[in-house]
């Protein structure tokens, strides 16, 4: 896919903005606007396609989704008709939650983002003076921009997903709409084949500038699509690209309602990850244009506006109605569908003890993270140590401590580096933690006599990395080895013994998502057919972090737990992804609840862990 992709959405905003804002402003001046008929025009334009849309996914979503994602999808049913789904999908978004692209209704949140300004529009265009329009357009888009580049490092989601942050592009197009109006330069001025060539330059964006999105790369886009509105290209004019970019230009909306559930769909069936194949891709392509074609034809063109049209309070109250209808239906659908092994409870995020335990501030314990009042084990590290607990807590009678920060390893003075997601300031927040973690070994963990480092390791080694006091730098084995080798040395002198933990043998593949398709014989692809993998190609993915914590055993003498024989066996080539009915693995790394347990007690994890630690 082109890495500049999601700029389409960012010219879009920018092109609505100027249209909507163009007649909304044309109405006020020549005292023809209503609330009610604009609102009116907005529903029957929109709502028509996208509820048939919504409705043949919520047909299919039995067949295609699994029980968690049949879950999220009445959320995003919900955002999707109360346009909220910006919302919803924020809400969704996280470390431990499914991926985006597994999520139908997904790309639903631009309609809402613009629906939501399209709320407040209006009323401020009637109520602010005339003469004040431009200026406080101007200036709001140039706050909501602020707003937008100043958090998009420290908040990505949010800045993503929700309005503040992404109103300026409409801004944009608002600014530019009034401004015309006060050159009295007419909306004719832009066809459907100018606005065809402003998507296809913007198209060619396929490098994004700077780290996050909307960033500097949108900010580009959209200034460029504004300034193509004020002076349309003409180049594309004519001929058969002309032709072929009206034709799709016309059905831009069809083709975007039904494109991404049919990818979704393959996603969700797509255990292997990686990528759908570019056959499979193609044929998707194509169906999107052939069924867009027919939504058009049959919904689109039926219901859209041609002269006026009659209001009646009846008629917003069959929109209500049906956006009910839908709601009820797939919450009912995901009900009755769902699986009797309850796959939601049972391949849940493994965040340990309680979702408390995943502390994303600084560290203090909570009650809610210990298991006794004087607890003998810490267990220390990101999600590879959360989902240590609950097999140790199965077989630890003397208790522990969880102290966990979702991808932030149990080293000392170093921490992932890569924006957006992982900037300086997170970097710092980790680094901090940690020190915050260490000095509590003298104060609330006093009766804490193993320390359980236990980690991913690998982010460490395969991206830069921050250093405290530092800037970030590339990433190597020395740098790693020497922090790693501080840290065990600080954690020894507070008189405790070190035990560090491999991560288990990741089966490339979402092994949970695989064997609940199979178990309730939902079509997958891309994972084994019995969703158990091989050991030598594991081994050979995980080959720099053994190397690392081989490294680090041996310099500074410290003991390293390893799943591969409990899991594997090598002998044969073969790992397990499930126990009988015990599934191992909740996603393509982390042990599931169950899981951690079950190996926990088939191998006896408390006595080994006593063996290994010193």
């Amino acid at each position: 896919m082109f890495q500049g992709g999601y700029l389409g959405v960012d010219i879009f905003f920018v092109i609505s903005g100027y249209l909507i804002t163009s007649l909304v402003a044309r109405d006020i001046q020549t005292d023809s606007f209503a609330f009610a008929g604009f609102y009116w025009r907005r529903a029957r334009r929109l709502l028509p396609a996208a509820y048939a849309v919504f409705a043949a996914c919520i047909a299919l979503s039995p067949f295609l989704l699994t029980d968690l994602e049949m879950r999220d999808f009445v959320k995003q049913v919900l955002g999707a008709v109360t346009f909220t789904a910006n919302i919803a999908l924020w809400l969704q978004s996280g470390y431990f939650e499914r991926a985006a692209e597994l999520k139908p209704l997904l790309h639903v949140w631009s309609l809402s983002i613009e629906e939501q300004y399209y709320l407040l529009l209006p009323a401020c265009l009637v109520l602010v003076p005339r003469r004040f329009w431009l200026v406080g357009a101007a200036a709001l888009t140039v706050s909501s921009l602020a707003l937008c580049l100043l958090t998009v490092a420290a908040n990505p989601g949010e800045v993503f997903y929700l309005l503040p942050t992404r109103a300026w592009e409409m801004g944009i197009g608002s600014v530019l709409a009034i401004w015309s109006i006060r050159r009295k330069e007419p909306l004719e001025g832009v066809s459907p084949v100018n606005i065809a060539a402003i998507v296809a330059l913007g198209a060619l964006a396929t490098a994004p500038l700077g780290h996050g999105h909307p960033g500097l790369d949108a900010l580009l886009a959209c200034v460029a699509t504004a300034a193509l509105i004020a002076r349309p290209a003409r180049v594309l004019g004519r001929g058969i690209v002309a032709r072929a970019l009206v034709w799709t230009g016309d059905r831009s909306y069809s083709l975007y309602l039904v494109h991404w559930p049919i990818f979704a769909f393959l996603n969700s069936a797509n255990v292997g990850g990686g990528g759908v194949a570019w056959r499979i891709r193609l044929v998707a392509i194509l169906l999107s244009f052939a069924l867009a074609a027919l939504l058009y034809t049959t919904i689109e063109q039926r219901f859209r506006i041609r002269g006026q049209v009659p209001l009646l309070r009846q008629r917003f109250a069959i929109f209500v109605a049906a956006s009910l209808l839908l709601l009820v239906t797939a919450a009912a659908i995901a009900h009755w569908s769902r699986s009797p092994a309850d796959y939601v409870q049972r391949l849940r995020a493994n965040v340990g003890l309680s979702a408390e335990c995943e502390y994303t501030g600084s560290f203090s314990l909570k009650e809610a993270c210990r298991t006794h009042s004087e607890p003998r084990v810490l267990v220390w590290g990101d999600s590879f140590a959360m989902h240590l607990v609950a097999g140790l807590t199965a077989v630890t009678p003397a208790g522990l401590i969880q102290a966990t920060r979702s991808t932030c390893a149990p080293v000392l003075g170093v921490a992932l580096y890569a924006p957006p997601n992982y900037a300086t300031p997170w970097a710092n927040a980790c680094m901090e933690f940690n020190d915050e973690v260490l000095r509590s070994l003298d104060t609330e963990m006093r009766s804490v006599e193993i320390v359980v480092l236990s980690s991913q390791w690998a982010y460490l080694l395969s991206e830069r990395v921050q250093t405290s006091g530092g800037a970030a730098v590339v990433s190597s084995e020395a740098v790693i080895v020497e922090k790693m080798r501080q840290t065990v040395a600080a954690v020894r002198a507070h008189g405790k013994r070190v035990v560090l933990v491999s991560p288990p043998p990741s089966p490339g593949f979402d092994a949970g998502r695989c064997n609940e398709r199979l178990a309730t014989r939902k079509w997958f692809f891309g994972g084994s057919a019995d969703c158990d993998f091989a050991y030598e190609q594991s081994r050979r993915g995980s080959q720099r972090v053994h190397a690392l914590l081989d490294r680090v055993a041996r310099e500074s003498n410290v003991g390293v737990l390893s799943f591969d024989a409990v899991i594997c066996d090598p002998t044969e080539n073969h790992c397990a992804s499930r126990w009988d009915d015990a599934l191992l693995y909740r996603d393509a790394a982390h042990l599931s609840y169950e899981g951690s347990e079950a190996i926990a007690k088939r191998m006896n994890l408390g006595v080994v862990i006593e063996s290994l630690a010193r």
